[in-house]
């Protein structure tokens, strides 16, 4: 009985599915779509909008020069469809007509001649990949009345040097100049409040920016790999600097952070290698991880009383920093904090850290003396491993955990102070440390 119920169930099922197959399949079937026609030279495809004017949305463009026209067939031309345009290898130079108001996505996207756009101060919005991979346009002047400037827009326009964005744009899409490597200088507008994720990211030649004075908050990764860039002065106003907003900046050799700023992400300046100092403004409040990792040519930090913790890998492969004194406000140094820290000599924790991770102090190769202060009750594993010059070293009471090989491949002169009965001279026994006990 049970088994018939089954068939009939399947059954059932079946039937339902295919019935809604062929509803869908219907209403595709109803949708209406736009009837095209064709200019009588050919050279142009479109259809007639809600409002009677025309939208260009395909075209069989041979020539190197070309105007496209402001009317086709009687109607006027105001918007240039999505891939009207795209992979052209003919096209060289383009004038846009002053009756379109909007260039719509990846509408000129790999026309890998082309060398120079003309538009009008009438077109507002250039959508999404508009010009991505023009590898040959050189020149290209934003008309003055754009609001909008689509996402990754001039994308992959290898050769593009300079650009002016007008002061009418008050939005950009992420990316919208990605991998611009030949990109040396940029006006960003006056109204732009944010600089998004991505938006200079790969432009290798960029050699200044000046960012609006409105502007609070920098994106991710927005100008990563901008190796050219020497200096960046950043405005009152700012308060988030997002993760791996300067990566790899490896120029870059003088920043001004703002009394604003408030969060620095993850990777945000890492590989900034000429960076000579950080002196960070006092409402900061966090710094993501590896914030300041391998900036070889950091020799001054300052960081801010109100920072509660020092993330893992902050300042990883600072080869060149010699003294930290971290604010009394610090509870917490993260895993491999200053790891490779090798001209690391002098260390000042102060008194209300309670934990230090995984090799947190790892191959400081100049550290001599470290005194954890009392409250300290968690020690990660190898956090001075092969410090080879530490020969004294201050192990509280406090201490609760103590991980594996906390003082490996340090120097054979190494001597421990511990308090008598306290865990830490029962972990000093077993790791056969030299130790001195105190009352």
């Amino acid at each position: 009985m049970k088994g018939k119920w089954c068939i009939c169930l399947c059954i059932l099922l079946t039937l339902l599915c295919v019935a809604a197959g062929g509803a869908a399949e219907d209403a595709a079937a109803n949708v209406l779509l736009p009837e095209m026609f064709m200019t009588d030279d050919g050279l142009y495809r479109y259809f007639v909008r809600d409002d009677g004017t025309a939208e260009i949305n395909g075209s069989n463009l041979k020539d190197a020069e070309v105007i496209i026209p402001s009317t086709v067939n009687g109607l006027t031309v105001t918007r240039i469809s999505q891939l009207a345009s795209s992979s052209n290898t003919y096209v060289t130079s383009l004038v846009v007509p002053s009756t379109v108001t909007e260039i719509g996505e990846r509408a000129f996207s790999s026309c890998t001649k082309l060398q120079s756009v003309v538009l009008p101060d009438s077109v507002t919005v250039i959508g999404k990949e508009a010009f991505a991979r023009c590898r040959a346009l050189t020149d290209v002047t934003l008309p003055a009345g754009l609001t909008a400037l689509g996402e990754k827009a001039f994308s992959y326009c290898d050769v593009l040097t300079a650009l002016v964005i007008p002061d009418s744009v008050t939005e950009i899409g992420q990316g919208a100049f990605y991998n611009c490597t030949s990109l040396a200088s940029v006006t960003l507008p006056a109204r732009l409040t944010a600089v998004p994720a991505n938006l200079f990211d790969g432009c290798l030649n960029l050699t200044e920016i000046r960012l609006p004075a409105g502007v609070t908050e920098i994106g991710m990764n927005a100008f990563s790999t901008c190796r050219a860039l020497t200096s960046v002065t950043l405005p009152e106003g700012l308060t988030v600097i997002d993760d791996s907003a300067f990566y790899s900046c490896s120029n870059l050799a003088q920043i001004t952070f703002p009394e604003s700023l408030t969060a620095i992400g993850k990777e945000a300046f890492a590989y900034c290698r000429k960076l000579p100092a950080v002196i960070l403004p006092g409402q900061v409040a966090s710094i993501g991880r590896a914030a300041f990792a391998y900036c070889n040519g950091l020799t001054e930090v300052d960081l801010p009383e109100g920072l509660t913790a020092i993330p893992q890998e902050a300042f990883l492969y600072c080869e060149s920093l010699q003294g930290i004194v971290l604010p009394d406000s610090v509870t917490e140094i993260g895993a491999s904090a200053f790891a490779s820290c090798y001209s690391l000599a002098s260390l000042e924790l102060p008194d209300r850290v309670v934990a230090i991770g995984d090799d947190a102090f790892y191959s400081c190769g100049a550290l001599t003396e470290v005194i954890l202060p009392d409250g300290v009750t968690t020690l990660g594993a190898g956090v001075f491993r092969f410090c080879p010059e530490l020969a004294s070293a201050s192990l509280p009471a406090s201490l609760e955990t103590i991980g594996s090989n906390v003082f490996y491949g340090c120097s054979k002169k190494l001597n421990v102070t511990v308090k008598k009965g306290a865990y830490a001279e029962t972990y000093c026994k077993q790791q056969k440390l030299k130790t001195t006990a105190i009352d």
